[in-house]
This record gives structure tokens, sequence and C-alpha cells, in this order.
């Protein structure tokens, strides 16, 4: 058996870029749209009603969820009139939401972005009514409009006991490097943490097509955070489904390219390369001429936008049970769960056969989904709260995508032939150090099922660590080129070693690992 090891460095950014000036006036927007007249007036437009949009999407039935939803907003409000009009005009029990107020941030019905707060509300909670035949928990995240609200908004649902979150608000990740220097890598770094607690993060991918409202190719922040799954548009009539675009870099449309901060990420498998992280993960119906129907003061209205597309798998997955965490390499392993998406432009890129940042995997096969996770086959999963297990007895092994050609490891010149991979197992090893030994060596392992005369690698595309509060729960600083890690295989066993060479080794220190091995003949 063949053994290749990738060694990585703890890094999980890319370099600090060059910054042009840009306008820091405003932070974060709402990412959602309303349609023209003339829009609405196309052969093949018309609004979706949520429940009719998650039937067209397959959403399974009778399940048993439990999984609770909080949204983040950084204005607006909700008043419980309109919420009580959406019900009755879909047949629901009646919604009811928790708001939770951060820094005197707090529901504040009667401005623009009201119609953000109640699409993020209906549209989830429908989703989840759909699937389950019940109303959702919903909790609401209150906080003041700039780039460090995000993290606190992370760590509060974490704290509320929430397994999703949805982002509908968001700027460039230029935007966010110039307002807030190093905010963006923070919050991944508190994103990954939330991860390790079960929970799982969507985020709208933007509404300004690949320029994201600034000159040249961009994404948008959150959503370009490797453990945020980014949430794209299409335009989905009842004939075809298209990206949603005009062509126009900076004109209405779906958000989508590479990251300049974050690197080309391993898991997401057969996707284009272009040195970044690339953005979205997923996508569904987002242009306001084909969007969605919620209720904004008393009246029915059509709205569209990115905005719409998180609530919507945030309302599914939380309908998938509990404590699901970092699913994305799930995602990436099981392209036929969506609908590729091959037609339309953002603007600076074409849909294509396979990923794409116009749409990335497509559009949800929502019944096919649910069967990737144990609340997805009709009972309700619970794991409780912390930090998920360091050690598993056994891991879950994918069959590679039929129509895939080739993979190839971000740092390695080895490029292998899917057709020939027979298994790819991921895990995220967790490290909690507190003791008082520089140089010492930690070690984990995990058993994995090593197919008869296969030769394997293994990589390492996530290895983020920061020293914390003694209790663990909240990052102060991240020790960066102070620890090295190695992965590889030991009899059945995927061992994970990380040695700490901080010289400050009594300060507590919180380690995550994502180690992917891939069987291949």
């Amino acid at each position: 058996m063949q053994a290749i090891s990738y060694l990585q460095t703890p890094n999980n950014v890319r370099p600090p870029i060059n910054l042009k000036a840009t306008d820091t006036s405003r932070t974060s927007k709402p990412y959602i749209q309303f349609p023209s007249p003339i829009q609405l007036r196309a052969a093949d437009a018309g609004p979706w009603k949520v429940l009719d949009l998650c039937k067209a999407y397959d959403f399974p039935k009778n399940l048993g969820g439990g999984g609770v939803i909080g949204i983040l907003e950084l204005g607006g409000g909700w008043t419980q009139s309109d919420l009580d009009r959406f019900s009755q005009l879909n047949g629901m029990p009646r919604i009811e939401v928790t708001d939770v107020s951060l820094d005197g941030a707090r529901n504040s019905p009667g401005g623009e972005a009201d119609a953000e707060v109640l699409l993020d509300i209906e549209t989830s909670a429908a989703a989840y009514y759909y699937a389950t035949g019940r109303v959702p928990t919903i909790k609401v995240f209150w906080a003041e409009n700039d780039f460090n609200s995000f993290e606190k908004v992370v760590d509060a649902a974490v704290e509320a006991d929430c397994d999703v979150l949805s982002i509908s608000w968001g700027a460039d990740e230029l935007r966010w490097e110039q307002g807030a220097p190093g905010a963006a890598r923070s919050l991944e770094a508190v994103v990954q943490l939330a991860c390790e607690k079960g929970l799982v993060v969507f985020a709208a991918s933007g509404d300004n097509s690949s320029g994201d409202g600034d000159a040249g190719a961009n994404v948008d922040m959150p959503s370009a955070c490797p453990h945020v799954i980014g949430c794209g548009g299409t335009r989905k009539s009842r004939r075809q489904e298209t990206v949603w675009g005009s062509g126009l870099a900076n004109g209405q449309g779906t958000g989508g390219g590479f990251s300049r901060i974050f690197p080309t990420q391993a898991w997401q498998l057969n996707a284009p390369q272009d040195n970044g992280r690339m953005v979205p993960d997923v996508s569904a119906d987002a242009a306001p001429a084909t969007g969605y129907l919620v209720v904004i003061n008393g009246q029915e209205t059509p709205v569209g936008g990115t905005s719409a597309v998180a609530p919507l798998y945030a309302g599914l997955f939380a309908s998938f049970g509990r404590k699901l965490g970092f699913v994305s390499p799930t995602l990436w392993q099981n392209p036929s769960d969506f609908t590729d998406i091959i037609t339309g432009s953002n603007g600076s890129y074409r849909a294509d056969i396979g990923p794409d940042p116009c749409t990335g995997l497509g559009v949800p096969k929502g019944s096919q989904l649910a069967q990737l996770f144990p609340g997805g086959h009709g009972s309700s999963q619970s794991s409780g709260n912390g930090y998920a297990p360091a050690v598993l007895s056994t891991l879950e092994s994918y069959r590679a995508p039929a129509h895939a050609k080739r993979t190839q490891i971000p740092g390695e010149a080895l490029a292998v032939n899917v057709h020939s991979i027979v298994q790819l197992a991921s895990h995220t090893f967790t490290f909690k150090e507190n003791s008082n030994t520089p140089g010492r060596s930690l070690e984990q392992s995990v058993v994995v099922n090593v197919p008869a005369g296969a030769g394997f690698f293994t990589c390492v595309p996530y290895f983020t660590g920061a020293f914390t509060t003694p209790d663990f729960a909240h990052l102060t600083e991240r020790p960066l080129g102070q620890f090295m890690v190695a992965v590889g295989l030991r009899g059945n066993n995927l061992v994970c070693t990380v040695r700490l060479t901080d010289s400050n080794s009594d300060d507590p220190i919180f380690i995550g690992v994502t180690a992917i091995v891939v069987f291949f003949n």
C-alpha cells in the first residue's frame, strides 16, 4: 500500500491582499430584491409560494425535525400580524419568534429592512413546515450593522442552542478587509468553532453578480468563509431553471467567484481552480421575477435575492435534525443530490457542467439530501451541546461522482483519476489543551475501512487554531506558526498528530484539524 502524506502549515487563510481604496461608509447590506413590473410580465415569470417551491425542489415530508433556526438581522423588524397573515395564506400554524438582543439592537419594525427580516422568518418557517408538518423554533439575533457583529451573533447562536444560522446580510471581501482588517479571518475561526459545536451556517452570496458591487471580480463575506455554506441564486420558472444574472459583472444577479482571502478547499471536489475558495456551494431560486411570495406590511408581496436562499436551506436542514455541524464535505461528496445548472452567467463566470462559481453544486433535490443525515430518515436526532467527539468508531465513506474526471489536492503535484477512487473519508479532529509542556505532541485517531489492496493519500484542507479563554468558549488570538500537524494511516486508523511549539504553552489553546483520506486502485 502506497502512502503519501500532506503536511500543511496551520494558516487556513491566504496571505493578506493588497487593498485598493474603497468606500467604507456602509458595512453590510441585506440581499433582497423586488421585481419590476416588466420582470413580472415576462412570459415564464411569476413568483412562488414558498411551499410550492419546496414541492418543486422535492423537499421531504414527515421528518422528525427538531433543529432550532437562528437568523442574523442587522436592522429592520417584524410584526406578529404579518407572520399571522403569512400563516393564514399558506395554511400553516402560527409562527412564533424569540428575539435575542445584542448590544442594545432590537426588533424595530417600520423601515426598509423589514422586508429582509420577514423574508428570512417566513421562508425558513415554511421550508421547515413543509418537511415536518410543524412550525420550527426560530430565534432572531439583533445586532448593530458592523463587521464585528457577525462573530457576536455566531457565538450567541451557539449559546442559544441553535442548530442552523441563516445570514442574508453581507459585503464584498475588499470592503470587509478595508473596513475591519482581519475581521474575515477572525469570523472564519469563530464559525469553525461553532461548526465543531454542531451549528450549520448558511449565507447569501450577494445580489450584484460577480462584481458584488465593486470593481473587478469579488465574492461576498461571510459566504466566502470556508465553514459557511455560500448560497447562490437561480431564475426558476415553471419551465426551466438558469443562473440568475444579466451577464453583467455588476448587474442584478447571483454573487459568485473565488475568494482572495481564503485558499482553495480540497473538499470542493471537481470545482474549478482559481487559487481561492469557490463561492457559492449551493443555490436555489432567487430572481425577483420568479421569487417568493411573502407578507410585508399586511400584503402578499413578491421578492427575490439570494437573501431568500439562505433561509430556505436553513429551514430544510433544521428538518434533518440537530447538531449536524460542518456538512459541506458531505454535500460536495454527493453532487448527484443536486440538479446541476448549466445555463447562464453572473458576469465574469458562466455556468458549466459540474460545479461552477455561478450556482455551485446546483439546486437541491431535497428528499435525496435528507438521506445523507440520520434525521432525514424520519426521526428527530439530538446529540446535545458541546464539542463534537474527538474520536469516532467508524467513518462514513462516499463513492466518487460518476461524471467526475480528476481531483487535485492543493500544494501537491499528485492527481488521481477519480474513476479509480474507491472511497473518500473525512473527519474533523478537535484538540483542546491547557497544559504547560512546551513542544508537547498531541495525537488522536479514528477507525477507517481500508479497501483491500487500495493505495491512499491524505490531506489537511483545514487547520485552524487559537488561544482561547480558560473555558475554551471564546477565541482571543491565533497562534499561527506555533504548531505543526501531520495525518496518515496507521493500520486501519486515520491518525492526526499535532505538535505544539509555542513558548507561552500555559495558555488554553483550541485546534481544529479536518483530515481527508482518499483510497484508490
